[in-house]
């Protein structure tokens, strides 16, 4: 797009057909309005046909001048900044006073600033532009683009130092507000670590208990204070943030590598996202070479051991019970009765979506002996936890993982190992049906034990038994056939 625009903008006659485009894009609706009106406003910057914004006006609701999304939710497109930022006099110059109204149809000129700062260092006009948006918004110096942003104007400067301190003391209550948390340390630590910053943030932790930032720089740079290895035995009375600053930042090499993936992933199901924890991590990794030896030592004899359990229990969940991988997914520990030996099936999982079961007959409860019981038991053990009670958890997301990925990502990569064409997660349900078949189940209970509404779909679709088992039966038959009532006939063929 960018490169087509250019190229009619090296032209002196703009074709009719191009214009007609912009024009229906810089006014477009629907899901994909975003993407549109900033590409038009791309090619409408490069051609100079602002008249195109001057002549239009928006269609729904007031009919106000034509907008520019800057921001989608909370995805923001960097390349369309960075051209932005590349033309910002010809774009202020086009739209003279009121163009950062362009940006700002559902919002104001404060939040317009706030997506703009992270590129506002790229272009010395839109940077003194910035400095007095800094001054006329307040709130905008302790957001995190606008630390990013002085730290790259005013390195070094008591002015940054003094409105970091000040970010760094923010509540942190959500993940939104721990972006300038974030930012304040990285930015106090790189440019004034000293002890007298030291000392200021065991000072803020002392006048504010309920603030996080200040200890969590205090864990980034200074891990051998006292304040810091205070709290390493008191792990479980600061929030699941603290607890990870703390640990990854101060605790032992051998308790890195025994307690590392509960760790991440009690950060992972937390108030806090998983990623916000890869700053401490980083750093511990970074200045210490016997962690990274012991982790990759520690990763090349078992990696990912609780992964490879729950795929495992997955499949022996498929393969010997015969349920389906979607009432595998949906399973809760609340369907788990170890006292009474049981599992019930009350929900499935079906791409992340929780759903009813099949249908009235697949809702059951599974007698357990006492195999699985313990396999259950130990899985309990080490699982990763989420707040509604899966026992088959992503990671990531705390819901239910999507079969398709399992599927390709651990299944299917298999085939070839074990030497068949294919395998899905429903060749397991197969396989029950198959054995059950083996061990001279009668086809009635084959029927409960599949949870089948009726039986022609355990004789027809899942029929196919095993062919050993098919030729022993076959030879008896045929052994029995010869020495029995019909042995005169095959003698006289």
């Amino acid at each position: 797009m960018y490169a087509f625009h250019a190229h009619l903008a090296r032209m002196n006659a703009t074709p009719r057909e191009s214009i007609d485009v912009l024009t229906t894009a810089a006014k477009s609706y629907g899901p994909d309005h975003y993407d549109r009106r900033q590409a038009a406003f791309c090619g409408i910057v490069l051609m100079r046909r602002f008249d195109i914004y001057f002549d239009n006006k928006e269609r729904i609701g007031d009919p106000t001048d034509l907008s520019v999304p800057l921001e989608r939710g909370l995805r923001t497109n960097y390349p369309f900044l960075d051209f932005i930022a590349s033309h910002w006099t010809q774009i202020k110059t086009a739209f003279r006073d009121g163009f950062l109204q362009r940006f700002t149809r559902f919002s104001n000129e404060s939040n317009a600033w706030n997506s703009l700062l992270s590129v506002a260092h790229q272009n010395a006009d839109m940077a003194a532009d910035a400095e007095q948006a800094l001054e006329q918004y307040q709130e905008l110096q302790t957001s995190a683009p606008g630390l990013r942003f002085l730290a790259k104007r005013k390195p070094r400067s008591p002015q940054l130092r003094n409105i970091a301190l000040k970010a760094v003391n923010g509540s942190g209550a959500s993940w939104m507000d721990f972006l300038p948390i974030d930012a304040a340390c990285e930015i106090l630590l790189d440019q004034f670590k000293d002890e007298k910053l030291a000392a200021d943030l065991e000072d803020l932790v002392r006048r504010n208990r309920f603030t996080n930032g200040p200890i969590l720089a205090l864990c980034l740079g200074w891990p051998d204070s006292a304040l810091v290895q205070g709290l390493l035995s008191h792990l479980n009375e600061v929030n699941q943030l603290v607890a990870a600053y703390v640990f990854f930042s101060a605790a032992t090499i051998d308790r890195i590598v025994e307690r590392l993936p509960w760790q991440l992933h009690q950060a992972a199901y937390g108030s806090y996202w998983g990623r916000y924890i890869r700053r401490p991590l980083l750093l511990r990794l970074g200045r210490d070479a016997d962690l990274c030896a012991a982790l990759y030592g520690d990763m090349m004899q078992n990696p990912s051991p609780w992964k490879k359990c729950a795929y495992l229990l997955m499949a022996e969940l498929a393969c010997y019970l015969g349920l389906r991988i979607c009432e595998v997914l949906g399973l809760m520990w609340d369907d788990f009765d170890e006292k009474a030996k049981t599992l019930s099936i009350r929900r499935s999982a079906v791409d992340g979506v929780v759903a009813d079961v099949k249908s009235e007959a697949s809702r059951d409860v599974i007698p357990l002996n006492d195999d699985f019981i313990s396999l259950l038991t130990r899985w309990q053990k080490i699982a990763p936890t989420s707040e509604e009670g899966w026992m088959f958890p992503s990671i990531v997301t705390g819901r239910p993982y999507h079969a398709g990925i399992l599927l390709r990502h651990h299944l299917q990569p298999l085939t070839a190992k074990v030497g068949v064409r294919r395998l899905g997660w429903h060749t397991f349900r197969h396989t029950f049906r198959s054995w059950l078949d083996a061990v001279g189940t009668a086809v009635g209970v084959q029927q409960k034990m599949m949870r089948h509404a009726d039986v022609t779909t355990t004789m027809n679709v899942y029929g196919k038994g095993m062919m050993d088992t098919k030729l022993e039966a076959h030879t008896k038959l045929h052994e029995y056939a010869r020495v029995g009532f019909s042995g005169l006939r095959w003698n006289r063929l």
